[in-house]
């Protein structure tokens, strides 16, 4: 267990933000997560916590975090079992998400190469139902393991319970009660033929090893989206948005070449970037966060910003895209705060059928 007080987070979160914890703990199994949950979440009535992971999607915005900082170290990757079809493998909440699909790929099992270079760690990726190029989380969890806060009961949560949707997971809702503890992923061993998503057509053919696949998605990741380490983000500040059919019809009478795509639910998916592009705003700045001339739904910190002048530039999009389009973005970021306040782009839930 480590254990740290005043302890600074600019290494913790990707946006480099400027921030510390009052107290910071790190543990590497469910019976210290148990003793700091009885000692400060209990016995000292710690009121402000949250549970920190590589802090790829979120924004830090108190300068000093008057709280409590919980970061997992359970990092295991093992194999649960195999059928001659498939392989199921438990993941640490701790343990890096690339370097997982890494190894699965490096092993020949299919099912996460589409995931390839998405930072973060493997109990937040869950949390966000991540996804990219046509696949998300969801497609390959059976399920996942949580500790209860309240009860210190550990709870096996199946596919269905998670409740999965588009970036959305029931552990959004369960933010202050259940932590992540770790995952089974079921991978396929065999090669097979999945649907191509349509931006991959002429990179990658579907008969290719994961391994192949996880290259190519590399690259083209490294081609649109800036990387954290050569500018501080937190990767797709914004979710694509999910209209109904009446709000889609409003947009094509706006904007009648959009794409968009519709979902097994029957919402159209738009893009996001798309929206902020067609209002200026890629490339636009003030002076300490921009909107990425690389990709339009990446806020880049340019070098001092502070988490005010992050929520100014975030507040302008969303104004400026609800004003010409009538259309609420809401964030994949989380902001985290002792002190919150309501900002209409931090509402992480969207759950309209």
């Amino acid at each position: 267990m480590i254990i740290k007080n005043d302890y600074p987070l600019i290494r913790h979160n990707t946006f480099r933000l400027v921030s510390e914890a009052r107290l910071y703990v790190e543990y590497v199994d469910e019976l210290e997560l148990n003793f700091i949950i009885q000692e400060h979440l209990i016995r000292q009535s710690e009121k402000n916590f949250f549970h920190l992971g590589r802090g790829s999607n979120v924004i830090l915005a108190d300068e000093r975090y008057d709280g409590l900082v919980l970061r997992s170290a359970i990092r295991e990757i093992s194999i649960e079992k195999e059928t001659e079809d498939d392989v199921y493998l438990r993941i640490g909440a701790g343990a890096s998400w690339d370097d997982f699909v890494f190894y699965a790929a490096s092993h020949k099992w299919y099912g996460t190469e589409n995931l390839s270079g998405i930072p973060g760690e493997a109990g937040g990726c869950v949390f966000q139902n991540i996804g990219a190029y046509g696949a998300e989380i969801k497609d390959v969890v059976e399920w996942v393991e949580v500790l209860d806060i309240e009860t210190l009961a550990v709870r096996r949560l199946t596919r269905a319970e998670c409740l999965f949707d588009y970036r959305y997971s029931i552990f959004q809702e369960k933010i202050n009660r259940w932590i992540i503890l770790r995952l089974c992923v079921r991978l396929n061993k065999k090669r097979y033929e999945r649907p191509v998503y349509e931006e991959l057509k002429e990179f990658i053919n579907p008969k290719s090893p994961p391994g192949k696949i996880r290259r190519s998605i590399l690259k083209l990741r490294y081609q649109k989206i800036p990387s954290h380490k050569q500018g501080g983000n937190a990767g797709s500040f914004f979710k694509n948005p999910l209209l109904t059919q009446g709000e889609w019809q409003k947009l094509q009478e706006i904007e009648p070449n959009i794409p968009h795509f519709i979902d097994d639910k029957g919402r159209v998916k738009v893009p996001a970037a798309r929206l902020i592009e067609l209002c200026g705003l890629k490339g636009a700045s003030n002076g300490k966060v921009a909107v990425s001339e690389m990709h339009a739904l990446v806020l880049v910190n340019l070098g001092k910003a502070k988490a005010q002048d992050v929520t100014d530039m975030a507040n302008r999009v969303w104004n400026t895209v609800y004003d010409r389009f009538g259309i609420h973005l809401y964030s994949e970021v989380k902001y985290i705060s002792t002190d919150e306040n309501n900002f209409p782009w931090n509402r992480n839930v969207d759950r309209r059928t």
